[in-house]
């Protein structure tokens, strides 16, 4: 089920104790990464190649065998938070995923997140901590998953401390 008010999914979301799944949908490539299970960090998992069809059957199983109990998804957003023509891609491949799950009898939490800049972000994490052999164009997807998920994650943490 998606969501579009942080509050309602935020309500959603503190039912359960299960991790958080994070992805950044690519034309080729998509970027995983998961929370831990208290929903404090963020952790780059892999990055999938291939088409929708088998990308959703590959989530799936990653949905099972993490426990994932919701999902945020990055959107590029304009400078004055507006969509755009890659956001309503995003937007429509997640509503067929939804879909997806909903016939596999799974009804999970989706939220859609602000991706600006993340691929940078996970390119900067990426120079710190590997060698220049490592070809970023490889793994740069699940860093950036990663980021989206950290900025989610920092941002209901702090919402929890402010009360």
């Amino acid at each position: 089920m998606i969501f579009f008010n942080i509050n309602e999914f935020l309500i959603e979301i503190s039912k359960n104790k299960k991790t958080i799944l994070s992805i950044d949908l690519g034309r080729k490539k998509t970027g995983i990464a998961i929370s831990d299970p208290l929903k404090k960090y963020s952790v780059p998992l892999k990055v999938i190649y291939s088409n929708k069809r088998e990308l959703f059957k590959k989530l799936l199983k990653n949905i099972e065998d993490y426990n994932i109990g919701s999902i945020v998804i990055g959107v590029p957003l304009n400078f004055d938070d507006s969509d755009n023509k890659k956001t309503q891609s995003i937007k429509d491949i997640s509503k067929n995923f939804n879909s997806f799950l909903d016939d596999n009898n799974l009804k999970i939490p989706i939220i859609f997140w602000d991706e600006s800049y993340s691929s940078l972000e996970a390119s900067e994490e990426i120079n710190k901590f590997y060698r220049k052999s490592v070809r970023q164009s490889k793994i740069i997807d699940k860093f950036a998953a990663s980021v989206i998920l950290q900025d989610f994650l920092n941002f209901i943490n702090y919402r929890k401390d402010e009360k």
